[in-house]
């Protein structure tokens, strides 16, 4: 988590989850897992609630408690949390930045690897898209055709699905390109050194 909770990339999903309802932990990890596909955990959420109740972007709206379980607290949105939500939505939509991730790091470096070592890695990382991609499209699926969840509150999920198919479908199309010998290989360093 980033040393100001605030600016930890889950502020807008979370905010936004309680932009649509008030929620517990619970709920919001699921759905944040389940409908949105993000990986978190139910201490990072509740971790986060405790940053933003702080700066009172979100307050506690009941606890409630049914039968023996523990009681959920429920929160609910403020009007600072819908600003601070608008402002981030705002910047983020705006900002054209790609990060630099580990993949985007390596790929610079394909050529450290073999041709048929690249080819291995390449192909095995459209293996794991490609399964993101289903299990994705499976929930997105469900969400919409049970009506539990409107086409706005997805977006986020048909632009994910999207960049995942051109990234497969780019992947495919250099795995293509090093196969046919389009893509030219350096020589390997061992032997430019020992020359």
């Amino acid at each position: 988590m980033p040393t100001n909770a605030l600016e930890n990339p889950l502020v807008i999903p979370v905010l936004g989850l309680l932009a649509e309802s008030p929620q517990h932990v619970y709920q919001m990890t699921t759905t944040l897992s389940t409908e949105r596909g993000v990986t978190t955990t139910r201490a990072t959420v509740q971790s986060l609630l405790g940053a933003m109740v702080r700066a009172e972007w979100v307050a506690v709206l009941r606890t409630e408690q049914a039968g023996n379980r523990p009681a959920r607290t429920i929160f609910q949105i403020t009007p600072i949390g819908w600003r601070a939500l608008s402002e981030r939505v705002d910047v983020a939509i705006r900002n054209p930045d790609v990060p630099l991730t580990p993949f985007l790091a390596a790929l610079g470096y394909l050529g450290a690897l073999q041709p048929n070592e690249a080819i291995d890695a390449l192909r095995d990382r459209i293996d794991h898209i490609e399964a993101q991609l289903s299990r994705m499209e499976d929930r997105y699926r469900a969400a919409r055709d049970e009506g539990r969840v409107a086409r706005l509150h997805l977006i986020e999920t048909e632009f994910a699905a999207f960049q995942m198919r051109n990234e497969i479908a780019w992947l495919s199309s250099i795995v293509g390109e090093i196969e046919s010998g389009i893509l030219t290989w350096p020589r390997e360093p061992e032997k430019e050194i020992s020359q």
